[in-house]
């Protein structure tokens, strides 16, 4: 919000020195809780320019440390040594990951090679299941700050916006040749539903359900089926302008 940006110094990007990788590769994972402890210990205020599942060039910006003259020695290794890169991506905080490749399944299965509507249905089935639990989960703050209340550590997270909308955009160009498929992923919509809390998952969910329902017009089909998707998006609607249910205890990143 706001306040957390305002305790963002503003000469911050002025004053601030770069950590860079030594190495290209994806970053897979973020010791969190060791660079707020770091900041902290040594009075210094970071920012992650990258986050776990993104592709890093050699010489590419990790992170900013501010202010640079209070730097200590050695102090940037010990920021990169809490930055893992690799050759792959992997799951362990890497939530966009899986979802791809539950993503890449489907689609896999919706070609014209494989034509497999029942698999595509399978991997919606569980694509639903993963965004429920992501939708349902407190957003781990992006402004972390020390036992004093001092702003240490500016986080780069993944949020439910993004993941629905990389992984419904890509499913939307296919899903509209099977009009079970279509039915499924609107199911899938109103049963996400019960999870959601933030207003702007909700709001995200209700434009991927129009888009789902506006594709399938493209597709020749029975009045039956054309009914039975408007029903369905209906129904998903309903569900996403129910009272949404309350917010879960906040995350605390241990110092």
């Amino acid at each position: 919000n706001s306040k957390n940006e305002h305790d963002v110094p503003a000469n911050f990007e002025m004053v601030a020195i770069p950590v860079y990788t030594k190495k290209s590769g994806y970053l897979q994972a973020v010791d969190l809780s060791g660079l707020l402890k770091l900041a902290s210990n040594n009075n210094l205020l970071m920012k992650i320019s990258l986050r776990p599942g993104e592709f890093a060039l050699e010489g590419q910006v990790l992170a900013m440390v501010w202010p640079g003259e209070r730097v200590p020695n050695n102090f940037l290794e010990k920021i990169a040594e809490a930055m893992i890169l690799g050759t792959e991506r992997t799951l362990e905080q890497d939530v966009e990951f899986a979802v791809n490749e539950i993503v890449e399944i489907a689609l896999r299965a919706l070609s014209p090679a494989l034509n497999d509507p029942l698999m595509a249905m399978t991997c919606i089935d569980w694509l639903g299941t993963g965004l429920s639990e992501l939708a349902s989960r407190q957003t781990p703050p992006v402004y972390l700050y020390d036992s004093q209340q001092k702003l240490r550590l500016v986080a780069n997270r993944l949020t439910f916006v993004e993941v629905v909308d990389n992984a419904f955009t890509k499913l939307r160009q296919h899903v509209s040749t099977s009009i079970s498929v279509t039915v499924r992923m609107l199911e899938m919509v109103s049963q996400i539903s019960g999870s959601v809390y933030r207003e702007q998952d909700r709001k995200v969910l209700i434009r991927h359900a129009f888009m789902i329902k506006h594709g399938s017009g493209a597709t020749e089909m029975q009045v039956w089926e054309r009914k039975l998707v408007e029903r369905k998006y209906q129904l998903a609607i309903k569900a996403l302008n129910e009272k949404q249910r309350p917010a879960p205890e906040p995350h605390r990143e241990e110092e």
